[in-house]
């Protein structure tokens, strides 16, 4: 894959059964919620909450993960699909469960492996 730079995560918001971030309520009455995370950081782009605290959604096979490169353009992803755990943190291909600190996914893996996503 060419220079993998952010990843879109899209989860249905009636997905999202725990969180410690009461601001996040206004997207929830939304269809879906989608975070945009640096690959090599874990940075959640556009994150103003600057404290400690997680959020947990089940999203069994309705998640889509959108893989840009520095350019801002398409490289690869999945459409509903289960949590691809060699990427996006969580439980039984079916949870996703984000720490976040500051902004930054604290239980971000530090080789994420996207040799499952297709080529977009």
């Amino acid at each position: 894959m060419k220079d993998p730079k952010t990843i879109a995560i899209l989860i249905k918001s009636e997905g999202i059964y725990d969180h410690s971030f009461p601001e996040i309520e206004k997207h929830l009455d939304k269809e879906n919620v989608c975070f945009f995370v640096d690959i090599a950081t874990g940075t959640i782009k556009a994150w103003h909450l600057m404290r400690k605290g997680y959020i947990h959604a089940k999203v069994v096979d309705e998640g889509s993960y959108v893989v840009f490169d520095k350019n801002h353009k398409k490289v690869c992803g999945l459409k509903n699909e289960c949590v691809p755990h060699e990427v996006i943190p969580g439980r039984y291909g079916d949870y996703i469960d984000l720490e976040i600190e500051n902004g930054i996914i604290t239980n971000w893996p530090k080789n994420p492996d996207f040799s499952n996503f297709e080529k977009l």
